[in-house]
């Protein structure tokens, strides 16, 4: 049936720069037809203040558009970069605390500021 997709989630700013194709090569090979990308990705998209950056991605995504793979492009809501919530409200998990972990998914539930940035990203894309 063409209106079943079977899709993974793929990570690609975890992965070493040459691997693209060998990722995308697996993918075909064990049938994947849909490809979740880009949201846990803000400091990626943004690495600096009004700085966007998308040619990292559109890379992934011709890639996975030559060799027949959909996407499904997420934005960025929930990764909000530390940096974003300096000065706010502290209801977020700080890197300086919690590790690694909280540079992929920060958060703030009260922050005006990273409400608002929310929706800087998706906006310039």
């Amino acid at each position: 049936m063409e209106t079943i997709l079977y899709g993974v989630a793929y990570y690609p700013e975890y992965m070493p720069y040459d691997r693209l194709d060998k990722d995308v090569e697996l993918m075909q090979k064990a049938g994947i037809t849909v490809v979740r990308v880009g949201e846990s990705t803000w400091s990626s998209w943004e690495p600096r203040d009004g700085d966007f950056q998308f040619a990292w991605m559109q890379r992934i995504l011709d890639r996975l558009h030559a060799a027949g793979i959909k996407a499904i492009l997420g934005t960025p809501t929930y990764s909000i970069p530390y940096l974003a919530l300096q000065g706010t409200s502290r209801n977020c998990r700080d890197p300086q605390r919690h590790g690694a972990s909280a540079q992929r998914s920060l958060f703030s539930f009260v922050s005006l500021v990273a409400t608002a940035g929310l929706l800087r990203a998706p906006t310039e894309l």
